[in-house]
């Protein structure tokens, strides 16, 4: 599942086997799906869920993002993701439980498929700049939590550099490829400093991004859009309990897949917390110097809302407050400078044809 970064401007992905690249106006091109990976086996990451599309009626839903449970009602993914010009969200579906996008039948009892009511995009996402690329999603009902449906917690303070996190998604594994995978992949990718970033030409913005790759081959790619970036590590109190750490989504990256040398971006989940708290009320937080176990969440109210993506609600009031976060001494430069046309950056998302 390499990862590679997001395809910009995706326009609804049904066909996903021949759009699985598109790329908008600057995009560095998405990173495979972990190439180098491995398989996701089942119940591993209950948080991990697969946003599908069909345009019309009678087409099969086709995967083309990632995203993550953060409580029974409600989803984190891309900005990217969600703010694509013609799409329904109606037609949206997210397939939670299951590690196989495509096996969500009968048969398959733990694997549950939601329809969407609401989608949030962050109120300042810049989709030529790709700024403040989050989104929220409201599903039509409260998800079961069990073994293989659970949310993921927050980090809710600071990682050590060089801290290996876990990627995971359905993006595309191999460079050219147009098939996704069946089966979620997974890999495995340092935090880095955003000068790694940058230093590839990326135009990583401190402190609401990410850096974190491996160099050498192993990444995220299209199809991983939105998809997290996550700790995973015994509890302190209890041995047998694992904690997972929410740290970042899957943003963008350098053009290719899976090549030597590439790292990617990542939004920077801690920074939103306060943001995202303004909608959710009951997402759990933890932190990677002390993981303990979360407690349940209680459902978060219900507040029906059925719209298209035009009626997205975007509250340009709210001001996110930032969490602590390491300090690398990169330049913060807020200027917002177009990235050179050489080095646009690739979004990690399978286009999606709304017009097919």
């Amino acid at each position: 599942m390499k990862l590679s970064s997001i395809t910009l401007c995706l326009v609804i992905l049904v066909c996903l086997s021949l759009s699985v690249l598109a790329a908008p106006s600057r995009r560095h091109k998405r990173k495979q799906a972990v190439s180098g990976g491995e398989n996701v086996s089942a119940n591993e990451f209950p948080h991990l869920v697969s946003l599908q599309y069909s345009p019309t009626e009678g087409r099969a839903p086709q995967h083309f993002c990632g995203a993550s449970i953060i409580s029974k009602r409600w989803l984190i993914t891309a900005g990217h993701c969600a703010a694509v010009d013609g799409m329904d969200s109606s037609k949206i579906r997210v397939v939670a439980g299951t590690n196989n996008k495509d096996n969500c039948q009968s048969s398959n009892s733990g694997c549950v498929v939601r329809s969407v009511s609401r989608v949030i995009v962050h109120p300042n996402y810049n989709k030529d700049y790709i700024r403040n690329d989050l989104a929220l999603i409201q599903l039509s009902a409260d998800l079961p939590f069990s073994e293989n449906i659970k949310p993921i917690a927050f980090e809710g303070g600071s990682i050590p550099w060089e801290t290996v996190l876990t990627v995971a998604g359905w993006g595309l594994t191999t460079d050219g490829s147009r098939d996704l995978p069946t089966i979620a992949q997974k890999g495995y990718l340092p935090l880095r400093t955003s000068s790694v970033c940058n230093a590839q030409g990326l135009d990583m913005q401190s402190p609401w991004q990410l850096c974190a790759g491996e160099g050498r081959g192993i990444n995220s790619c299209q199809g991983d859009s939105g998809g997290p970036l996550f700790w995973k590590r015994q509890s302190t109190q209890n041995p047998s309990d694992v904690v997972m750490g929410l740290a970042g989504m899957v943003s963008y990256g350098p053009q290719g897949c899976g090549r030597q040398g590439s790292y990617s971006v990542y939004t920077n989940a801690t920074y939103w917390i306060n943001y995202v708290k303004n909608y959710v009320s009951d997402i759990n937080i933890v932190y990677y110097s002390n993981p303990t176990p979360s407690p349940s969440p209680s459902p978060s109210p219900s507040q029906p809302c059925v719209c298209s993506q035009s009626e997205a609600r975007t509250d340009s009031n709210i001001t996110p407050t930032p969490q602590p976060i390491p300090d690398d001494g990169a330049k913060n430069n807020n200027t917002d400078e177009p990235i050179p046309p050489n080095q646009e950056p690739n979004l990690a998302k399978v286009e999606i044809n709304a017009s097919t």
